[in-house]
């Protein structure tokens, strides 16, 4: 029984450790680097497809107990169908605090940014990078920081495919 006592003041105590590590993530840079269409389709929707600017350093998130982050930008706008419309248009694993500074230049996004009517002409839209830190074990914690914001166009225009660079 001692044991037993032992080894779960000793679970408890590591766990708490976690709780004391304070991550300070550094984004440099969130921006949109450019818009290279804005397309209706034939089901009504409208797609955009952007590229964007990103430097985060988000090393100091990793502790002891951190497998992985799962890191993506978010669109989010406003529209007439619903107040807030939040869409992931790219994402990205990081296994290991060596790989955590995440430099792009001129990104593709992975998913294109969609508005389920045709409601994106001329929308404010606003990049979001955020981050779930997945644990060895135990909770799931989702955290953000970094934000760019700008107006798509009025007018449609440009192709359906992106450009590889």
């Amino acid at each position: 029984m001692a044991a037993f006592t032992a080894m779960s003041i000793m679970c408890t105590m590591t766990t708490l450790t976690t709780f004391f590590h304070t991550p300070a993530p550094v984004v440099t840079k969130l921006e949109l680097n450019q818009v290279h269409s804005l397309r209706n389709f034939r089901d009504k929707t409208d797609r955009a497809v952007l590229s964007f600017d990103l430097d985060a350093d988000l090393s100091s998130v990793f502790n002891w107990n951190t497998k992985q982050l799962f890191v993506y930008v978010v669109a989010e706008y406003a529209s007439r169908t619903n107040v807030v419309n939040q869409v992931v248009v790219w994402d990205a694993i990081v296994p290991t605090r060596h790989e955590a500074h995440l430099v792009r230049t001129n990104e593709n996004v992975k998913y294109f940014l969609a508005d389920q009517t045709n409601e994106l002409r001329d929308a404010d839209v606003t990049l979001k990078l955020k981050w779930d830190v997945m644990p060895v074990c135990g909770q799931l914690l989702q955290y953000g920081a970094g934000e760019a914001s700008f107006r798509l166009p009025s007018e449609y225009f440009g192709s359906s495919t992106k450009s590889k660079h």
